[in-house]
């Protein structure tokens, strides 16, 4: 055998190899991309994506599970108070003292207690041992624009809360619902021709389901067909809250009455009035934390304003309870229902227009309870044609708590008193100057729109006294400005200047002898046009003034033809 015949049997087992490694690399590449393609069929354990204990069941919400549970009994799904109302609806109302749970809407004020049942079982649960209460979520669609729906083993509900449209898509002849977007993920549940599923959700190549079987997953988008978007307002459309209003703007004027209704002096406080339409009386006092009322109204004082064409709001008042916490009277749902049925007896006894309802200063616990009322007597008043109004301070930190949002919803007017800046018992200062007026109505159209918003302006100013450093003030009205000035023009150490940041002149005067110094930021009719011109681009429902009686005869003029304009 020659050398060369040798050297190529040497070298032929090499090639050999060769090919083998690479058809040996050639089929695993092979199987490595079927076993990578071809999808598992692998099942889920529902338990581990379900994960629940005994009486208690997972929530689904729009599609994510969530970390909470709902408890589970009769198979209904109930879910914490305090998540129902900061979630899902904030006029569901919980009431400690009397253990019901109130529901309002724009027509409807609805009660349920600790025993009350529906077709399905209790509305409510408190287990025992526990401060929490729970309300069923079928209770809660009843009132709310949510989806529910519960199943069984694993006990769960899927809840849907957004809205707007709604993408359906058919199988085409079998699918894979999948616990990832990836055929070799564990399967949820399988599908045939003719299933359909809501898609929550979609990429290039799967969708997010959920199917009519109660479970969310992921499909491959090629085993879908007929696919079809709708707009989907929800299952519950809450009745609108319609509104008792006048046709033109509102020019609201109270009326401060304490031991009579004022009757006697209204032809002689209206002789010059011009663009009043409304008056706002202070006729009702509430007596006491059940509700009940002491009254001034009277059957002439309404006959001789409707005569001239005036509607009647009378107002409602707490300034005169006395040791009486807030929260007894707003936080308790038989209180409320009280003070509403009286108020609403008194409108209809002296056929009243509206009601005005002026609370001040509430603490913040009786915040919910307040606005609660507001949301009760809106359906009462709504029912009977009555004007609700409700009068608020200027926005502030403080004052959150009156909820003017929500009263912005439910009541036909909403009243900001753009006064009382400086107050006695404050340091000296304006009763309303022209930025905080401007901001005050600024900050309230923050939430509140301006077709329900009516602008309070003062009558009346102070005068502040201040003896070696003790202040003091007196409320003056407009009509008695001009006097006192006179009376200070009386010191040798006196001045008058126009501010034309605070809108409104400020005067000054030193009595030598005594060593008294006043001061007055004055409220009169210029600084009263200087305001109206700047509400004038708000679009305001209209104005109001405090208090009928202290103004001068010029400010009717104004007043008139801002309402023209």
């Amino acid at each position: 055998m020659s050398s060369a015949n040798a050297k190529r049997n040497k070298n032929l087992p090499v090639w050999i190899v060769a090919a083998l490694i690479l058809i040996v690399l050639v089929t695993g590449t092979l199987y490595e991309l079927v076993h990578r393609n071809t999808p598992s069929r692998e099942r889920a354990d529902i338990g581990k994506l379900y994960p629940v204990e005994e009486g208690t069941a997972a929530i689904v919400s729009n599609g994510v599970l969530s970390e909470r549970r709902a408890l589970w009994s009769s198979q209904q799904a109930y879910l914490d108070l305090s998540i129902v109302r900061t979630e899902l609806n904030s006029r569901f109302y919980w009431d400690e003292a009397e253990q019901l749970l109130v529901v309002t809407t724009a027509e409807e004020v609805a009660t349920a207690g600790m025993d009350t049942q529906t077709e399905k079982g209790p509305v409510l649960l408190r287990p025992e041992g526990e401060d929490t209460v729970y309300v069923s979520l079928d209770y809660v669609s009843r009132y709310t624009n949510i989806q529910v729906d519960t199943y069984t083993n694993p006990n769960r509900v899927f809840l849907r809360t957004q809205w707007g449209e709604t993408t359906t898509a058919g199988v085409e002849e079998e699918g894979q619902v999948r616990t990832e977007q990836d055929v070799k993920s564990p399967v949820i549940t399988e599908l045939v021709s003719g299933d359909t599923v809501t898609v929550l959700s979609q990429t290039e190549d799967w969708a997010e389901v959920y199917t009519r079987t109660g479970f969310v997953g992921y499909m491959e988008k090629e085993q879908l067909t007929g696919w079809q978007t709708v707009e989907d307002p929800g299952p519950y459309q809450a009745p609108a809250y319609t509104r008792t209003t006048l046709e033109e703007k509102v020019f609201l004027v109270w009326h401060q009455v304490f031991e009579e209704s004022g009757v006697d002096s209204l032809d002689r406080l209206l002789e010059d009035a011009q663009g009043v339409n409304v008056l706002a009386p202070t006729w009702f006092s509430i007596q006491d934390a059940e509700g009940n009322l002491e009254s001034r109204a009277n059957h002439e004082y309404v006959e001789k304003a409707h005569a001239r064409g005036i509607q009647v709001w009378a107002l409602v008042e707490n300034i005169n309870i006395e040791g009486v916490n807030p929260q007894q009277l707003l936080n308790v749902t038989s209180h409320r229902t009280n003070l509403i049925q009286n108020l609403m007896a008194l409108a209809e006894e002296y056929e009243l227009d509206g009601i005005n309802v002026d609370l001040e200063e509430l603490p913040a616990e009786a915040g919910d309870g307040y606005i609660q009322l507001i949301r009760e007597l809106s359906v009462a008043c709504r029912q009977r044609g009555l004007v609700l109004s409700v009068d608020n301070y200027v926005p502030s930190a403080w004052t959150e708590h009156y909820h003017r949002a929500e009263q912005g919803v439910v009541a036909d007017y909403v009243v900001v008193m753009a006064y009382d800046e400086h107050y006695n018992g404050s340091e000296a200062g304006s009763t309303a100057s022209l930025e905080f007026v401007r901001q005050g109505v600024a900050d309230t159209l923050q939430e509140v729109p301006a077709e329900k918003l009516i602008c309070a302006l003062p009558f009346y100013t102070r005068i502040w006294q201040d003896a070696a450093g003790v202040l003091t003030s007196e409320t003056v009205g407009m009509n008695q400005v001009q006097e006192r000035l006179d009376q200070m023009a009386q010191y040798p150490e006196n001045q008058v200047n126009w501010s034309e940041e605070l809108g409104q002149r400020v005067a000054q005067a030193d009595d030598p002898d005594s060593g008294l110094s006043y001061q007055m930021w004055i409220e009169d009719e210029e600084s009263f046009s200087v305001k109206l011109d700047a509400l004038s681009s708000y679009g305001l429902a209209g104005i109001g003034g405090w208090k009928l009686g202290m103004e001068t005869d010029g400010v009717w003029t104004l007043i008139a033809e801002f309402l023209a304009g």
